[in-house]
């Protein structure tokens, strides 16, 4: 009877420790969260909507603090959101353990929380602005979800590079500086395509890394697709337009600062000699990737504010 009694009281003590999630257990989810938020991709709302708000002040329109400071957590919640609910579509494909498919749920709940507080936040800056941030909004909101969910699935069809082309880029700056300006202006839309190409060079790095994975989850990306080879080149020829690009700056600054966000294009040497690489030896391209951005996002914007500054001439 006691031997029993010392069984059953093991036996629960020992389902009592497996009900509370052990240091590892918490150490491993925090690391999947971590990776589930795709932190080098966060660059593209914080540059892209920092760029709205910098090109309102250097229009000399009239910029109110709440405003651009709800439209930077609106965009980066946005971004959170569909990086955390990026996953769910592939959980019908049966790739997932249980465990990893409890942990994209729980993720995918997160993202959309952090979605419909984005939204929330969009709401009021609709209240203040109009019917347009409303329609960008939508626009933006849906083509997001088209991106990965269906029945669009445009990262599964291989058009994920032109899509977040307009809505990482065009889209998000644009929806920015009608946001803190209520005004559009056309001279936006050329200032945006180097964060436009940025967004599509960050997707086709994850493509370049993750195209043997992606081709056994079944997503036709444009890398699986057309193969290795053409991503890689396709990679290189996106840099050269980018170049191009922000020399179209010269046309608002003098050529000197152009130099600068130009200049920062070399952060691009360490990603270059990865592309000739095997895939699992990529596993650093798309960080490499964001953290060019990070540099010629702050250049590019800083050139832009400080020659529109007074004291830029003195």
């Amino acid at each position: 009877m006691d031997d029993h009694r010392d069984v059953s009281d093991d036996v629960s003590d020992d389902k009592r420790c497996d009900a509370r999630p052990s240091k590892k257990h918490q150490a491993s989810s925090a690391k999947s969260l971590i990776v589930a938020l795709r932190p080098f991709s966060l660059i593209v709302a914080l540059a892209t909507c920092g760029l709205g708000i910098a090109l309102a002040i250097v229009d000399q329109q009239v910029v109110e603090f709440p405003i651009a400071l709800a439209v930077m957590i609106a965009g980066l919640l946005l971004q959170v959101g569909v990086n955390l609910i990026n996953d769910l579509a592939d959980m019908e494909r049966g790739i997932y353990t249980d465990l990893e498919r409890r942990t994209v749920r729980q993720h995918g709940r997160l993202g959309w929380a952090a979605i419909i507080l984005a939204c929330m936040i969009g709401l009021y800056l609709v209240f203040l602005r109009g019917w347009p941030l409303l329609a960008l909004g939508v626009i933006g909101v849906l083509g997001l979800w088209g991106y990965a969910a269906e029945p669009l699935k445009l990262k599964s069809r291989g058009l994920g590079l032109i899509a977040v082309f307009f809505l990482a880029g065009v889209f998000l700056v644009s929806g920015a500086y009608y946001a803190v300006a209520d005004v559009m202006a056309t001279h936006v839309l050329l200032l945006s395509l180097p964060f436009s190409l940025f967004a599509c060079l960050l997707l086709l790095a994850n493509e370049l890394r993750d195209i043997n994975d992606d081709e056994v989850a079944g997503h036709q990306t444009f890398t699986v697709r057309f193969g290795d080879e053409a991503g890689a080149g396709l990679y290189r020829g996106l840099l050269g337009l980018l170049t191009l690009c922000t020399l179209l700056l010269s046309l608002w600054v003098p050529m000197q600062w152009v130099l600068l966000p130009l200049g920062s294009l070399l952060c691009f040497i360490p990603p270059l000699r990865r592309l000739p690489l095997a895939p699992a030896l990529r596993g650093g391209l798309p960080a490499m990737t964001g953290r060019c951005y990070l540099v010629y996002a702050v250049l590019y914007i800083g050139v832009l504010v400080h020659v529109a500054s007074p004291t830029a001439g003195s």
